[in-house]
C-alpha cells in the first residue's frame, strides 16, 4: 500500500464555464461547480481513481493551512470521504482559501482569480510535529506543491537528515521566494512553462520548443541532484522530459534519446494538439499529469514511460469536466502497453541536441 504525503494549499474552488471571455462585459455562466481543490488535492483525487495496487488501497495524506475548527468541518468530511486524510493546520481567519475559476467554452483558457483569505502557511516547525505524528511508517513518496518554500526547505532537510529515503517531487508551477532552491532537494521535478522562462529570461525568445527546453535545462543542471528526472510541461502542446545521464541502465532501448549536455538525456514526448471541439476543460490538467507520473513511477516505469502514462491521462482530463473516470477502460496494463507501444513507434519524433 504506497504511502504519499502532500504538502500545499487547499483552495474551495468555484469553477464557472462561459461561451467566451471579455473583459468589461457581463456574460451568463453555461455551468458551475463548487468543490474542495488545490493542486495537491485534485493530484490526489486523479490517484484515488486510478488502477489499484495490490493489497490496500493508496493511503493519501495532505497537510495544510485553514481556517478555524468550525469553519472547515466541511472540508474534514469532504477529503474523509474521498480517501484522503486530512492533517489540517488551523488559523484564526474563518474558511478557507477560495479560487474562481473562469473557463471560456470558446478557447478552452481558464482565468483564475484567488483569495488566500490571509492564511499563513505551514511552518518548519508544524510540518514537522506532523509528520512525526502520521504513522510509525514514514510515507514512499512526498509531494510538494512550490509555495512556501523556506518552511518546506527546512523540512525537508531535516526530515533527510532523520533517515528518510523515500522519493520527493516538486511542482515548480510559478515563481515564489526560494523556490529554485528546491530543485536540489527533489527526486522529480515538474516544471511549468512559466516557471521555465522565469529559469532562462523572461525576456529571451527561441526558435522552438527544443531550443527553449535545452536552455532551462542548461540553467539548472548543476542544482539537479544527481539520479534526479524532471518534466518539463508546455501546456497544450506537451511535455519533454529528462533524465540523469549516468542513471540510464533500466530505460528502454527503443526510446529515441537526445542527449543535453554531460547531466541529462531528454526525449521530446510532445503529442499531436487536441482539436479545440474535444477540449471541454483544462483546469487541473497538470495536477493530473502528475498524478499519472507519480503512479506510473510508484508502479515501478522509468521515467521515459512515467511522462508518457501521465500525458495520456492528462490528455484526457482535457476531454472531461473534473477527475473522474479519467482511467476508465485503460486499466494499468493497457495503459502502460499503449504507452510503450507509442515510444517504439515514434520514429519520427524531432531530435535536439542543447550544447553547454
Amino acid at each position: 500500500m504506497p504511502h504519499i504525503l502532500g504538502l500545499g494549499a487547499l483552495y474551495e474552488d468555484i469553477v464557472l464555464s462561459v461561451p467566451h471571455l471579455s473583459e468589461d462585459s457581463k456574460i451568463r455562466a453555461t455551468h458551475k461547480e463548487v468543490r474542495i481543490g488545490g493542486n495537491i488535492i485534485n493530484t490526489f483525487e486523479v490517484l484515488l481513481d486510478a488502477p489499484q495496487f495490490p493489497g490496500p488501497p493508496l493511503h493519501l495524506e495532505f497537510f495544510g493551512a485553514v481556517g478555524t475548527p468550525d469553519s472547515c468541518q466541511h472540508v474534514y468530511t469532504d477529503l474523509t470521504s474521498r480517501g484522503i486524510t486530512p492533517r489540517l493546520l488551523h488559523r484564526d481567519s474563518p474558511g478557507t482559501a477560495s479560487a474562481y475559476i473562469i473557463c471560456s467554452q470558446t478557447t478552452g483558457s481558464r482565468t483564475i482569480i484567488s483569495d488566500s483569505n490571509e492564511l499563513e502557511d505551514a511552518s518548519a516547525e508544524e510540518l514537522r510535529c506532523e509528520f512525526h505524528d502520521i504513522s510509525a511508517k514514514w510515507p514512499e513518496w512526498i509531494h510538494v506543491e512550490g509555495r512556501n518554500c523556506t518552511a518546506v526547505l527546512e523540512f525537508l532537510r531535516e526530515i533527510k537528515a532523520l533517515g528518510f529515503g523515500g522519493s520527493i517531487s516538486v511542482d515548480f508551477e510559478r515563481d515564489m521566494e526560494g523556490l529554485r532552491d528546491l530543485v536540489a532537494v527533489a527526486d522529480v521535478l515538474f516544471i511549468s512553462q512559466t516557471y521555465a522562462q522565469v529559469l532562462v529570461g523572461t525576456e529571451k525568445t527561441f526558435a522552438d520548443d527544443a531550443e527553449f527546453v535545452g536552455e532551462v535545462l542548461k540553467a539548472i543542471e548543476k542544482e539537479v541532484k544527481p539520479g534526479a528526472s524532471g518534466h518539463i510541461l508546455l501546456g497544450a502542446r506537451g511535455s519533454f522530459c529528462f533524465g540523469w545521464n549516468g542513471n540510464m541502465d533500466n530505460i528502454a532501448s527503443s526510446a529515441n534519446f537526445v542527449r543535453c549536455s554531460i547531466c541529462f538525456v531528454v526525449a521530446d514526448c510532445r503529442m499531436d494538439r487536441l482539436p479545440e471541439s474535444e477540449v471541454v476543460e483544462t483546469v487541473g490538467a497538470g495536477d493530473t499529469f502528475i498524478a499519472g507520473v507519480i503512479w506510473a513511477s510508484l508502479k515501478g516505469q522509468d521515467w521515459l514511460r512515467a511522462n508518457l502514462i501521465g500525458s495520456m491521462v492528462a490528455r484526457r482530463k482535457c476531454t472531461k469536466k473534473g477527475f473522474n473516470g479519467l482511467w476508465l477502460d485503460i486499466g494499468g496494463g493497457i495503459l502502460e502497453a499503449e504507452a510503450q507501444n507509442r515510444q517504439r513507434d515514434k520514429s519520427k519524433e524531432q531530435k535536439y541536441r542543447a550544447t553547454r
